[in-house]
């Protein structure tokens, strides 16, 4: 099994010159190598079970907030930061902070705020450009954009996003044997593309949470 998503992983992929084909398959293969090592440890029996319970209780209870769920009276900027760092940060995803959104406004990945207040679309946009982009470049970020707007409406991709990234946490940290597969209402490419990201986001996340875990583990034992 081990052999064959290593395998799988570096070959056996189709040619051809679409965003989702190129893009898509070189996160998938960093999303199977990671998970080959990180079964590896399970298997061996490696992994500390303080810390692997650890890495099981920090996304146990993580939930983002679907579309329909997200203000749309309008938050200000640092109403905005608290709101989607609330959800994201104790997870340990990196802070986003006010000149990045400033930042991203200005290059336009974001539309400009309505009366220095920002709505639904805006937030859900952030959110998941803070969940991606530190695996995706903010040019990759910006053609994911458009191949949503041309395929699928916001709400839609958002809470498809919403559910798949807590179902591939939940998998990657180990609270479940395997991921569900048939997420969503549709089957397509972009649907795929989509989930090939949120795999590489989870392994990322996971790698971040495991060696935070053994620096903690180490200062604990340095205390002893």
């Amino acid at each position: 099994m081990l052999i064959r998503t290593l395998l799988h992983a570096c070959i056996g992929f189709s040619k051809t010159d679409s965003i989702i084909s190129v893009f898509g398959k070189k996160v998938n293969r960093f999303g199977k190598v990671i998970d080959f090592f990180r079964r590896m440890r399970y298997n061996n029996g490696m992994m500390n079970p303080q810390i692997k319970q650890n890495l099981r209780n920090l996304v146990s209870d993580f939930r983002l907030p679907r579309y329909a769920e997200i203000p749309n009276a309008g938050l200000h900027l640092e109403q905005v930061t608290q709101y989607i760092n609330g959800f994201l940060v104790p997870i340990g995803c990196a802070e986003i902070t006010i000149s990045m959104i400033s930042n991203y406004v200005k290059k336009g990945l974001i539309a400009s705020p309505l009366k220095k207040q920002y709505n639904a679309d805006q937030i859900a946009y952030l959110t998941f450009l803070a969940v991606t982009k530190n695996v995706l470049s903010l040019e990759d970020i910006v053609a994911m954009y458009d191949m949503q707007r041309e395929n699928y409406t916001l709400p839609m991709a958002y809470d498809y996003f919403c559910c798949e990234l807590e179902n591939m946490l939940a998998y990657v940290f180990g609270n479940k044997d395997a991921p569900d597969v048939n997420l969503g209402v549709t089957h397509t490419e972009e649907k795929d593309f989509l989930r090939n990201v949120i795999i590489s986001v989870s392994h990322s996340m996971y790698i971040t949470a495991f060696f935070a875990q053994m620096k903690l583990q180490k200062q604990s034992n340095s205390l002893d």
